[in-house]
């Protein structure tokens, strides 16, 4: 983030992604015409996806799991290639400290975990799965004016 322009554009994006400029602009007293330039800006940098926050258990998905992985050398490869293809998998990631996945996964019904999890362990992975029962905070960060000198 370069200027404070930028950052308040951002800081309104964050907290709705779908506002229009002319709001943002008289949100902020930044023009239109800056806003839109540095929108097409981020669009080439740091905003990676414009996405919605989705309620997944209204949306037929009740089980909501997390996982940490430990994969055998040999199988690595072959179980990045199973969680990447997963319809199951929301979030895939590479982490460190003896691990090597962590993902987030939603499934309908619990049977459906059950057979993931099975393939999981075919591939002989070390797992640890946690189910999420309530999400008390998502995609917080840079969404109030005192999140601006995080920047």
């Amino acid at each position: 983030m370069k200027t404070k322009t930028q950052k308040q554009l951002l800081l309104s994006l964050r907290r709705n992604g779908r506002a229009k400029l002319s709001e943002i602009s008289r949100d902020t007293g930044i023009p239109t015409t800056t806003l839109f330039e540095h929108l097409k800006q981020f669009s080439a940098g740091c905003v990676r996806k414009y996405v919605p926050l989705v309620d997944w258990q209204s949306c037929g998905f009740g089980i909501r799991v997390a996982g940490a992985i430990k994969a055998k050398q040999s199988s690595k490869e072959k179980l990045q290639e199973f969680l990447s293809s997963s319809k199951s998998i929301n979030s895939l990631q590479r982490i460190n400290n003896n691990l090597d996945f962590f993902f987030e996964a939603l499934f309908p019904m619990i049977k459906d975990f059950e057979e993931f999890n099975e393939n999981l362990r075919s591939m002989s992975a070390k797992l640890k799965t946690f189910f999420i029962v309530e999400a008390v905070r998502e995609e917080h960060l840079f969404t109030e004016k005192g999140h601006l000198g995080l920047m």
